[in-house]
């Protein structure tokens, strides 16, 4: 098939191109739907590798529900709040406060099926990593003793909204959104679950913190 260059390429002439290259593909059988349950977790799990490195690293890495359940948002702004930016709790007590930490990150991984709120950290030359353990684990549970202020939330809130806005400014990121929001949920959720995010309120952050964010639920490496 010879593809036209250039930008002004019409929307019906891609739609021919593609349905005369590849209509006649029969379609494949069904997937099944396969969903994936552990079981329960009863404790605290720790792991830990010995490797000839420069500096030592933690990742601390917490049960989490599945995109569609109704704790995905507002884990979604704990971690806003916890370690997205500068400003936030943790990037604040290990990189500027204590500090103990050359880097802090992770995320709550939005999949079909039940996932993971992680939180990474690398130490300072010289910093045992259990400091930056326990100190990770003290902001952590600041979630649920000193609850988000209304200016935690709205950075947060400001910052979903900017990460929305920043994935429609091309077709790549636009096209990513949208498959991955239908392999695991639905296309339509990319439009609307930082609204979602958004309308998530103190009481909920605390809440998942307190169920989630446990002891019980963490797996140490």
């Amino acid at each position: 098939v010879s593809v036209p260059q250039g930008p002004d390429v019409a929307d019906d002439r891609i739609v021919e191109m593609a349905g005369r290259s590849f209509g006649r593909v029969e379609p494949g059988p069904a997937i099944p739907d396969l969903r994936i349950q552990e079981p329960e977790q009863r404790g605290e799990r720790t792991v830990r590798v010995e490797k000839d490195v420069q500096l030592p690293g933690v990742i601390l890495a917490y049960r989490a529900p599945e995109a569609t359940h109704e704790d995905a948002a507002p884990l979604n702004v704990a971690e806003y709040i916890l370690f997205r930016g500068r400003s936030s709790r943790l990037y604040q007590r290990l990189i500027y406060q204590e500090p103990l930490a050359t880097d802090v990150g992770g995320g709550y991984y939005l999949r079909r099926d039940p996932s993971t709120f992680t939180i990474r950290a690398t130490g300072r030359p010289g910093v045992e990593i259990e400091r930056v353990r326990g100190a990770i684990l003290a902001t952590v549970e600041s979630l649920r003793t000193t609850p988000p202020t209304e200016r935690e939330m709205e950075k947060a809130r400001n910052q979903l909204m900017a990460d929305y806005i920043f994935g429609l400014e091309n077709n790549f990121e636009l096209g990513y959104g949208l498959g991955s929001d239908e392999c695991r949920s639905s296309w339509q959720d990319f439009f609307r679950f930082h609204e979602l995010c958004i309308a998530v309120g103190v009481d909920k952050v605390a809440a998942v913190a307190t169920s989630i964010l446990t002891e019980r639920n963490r797996t140490t490496g």
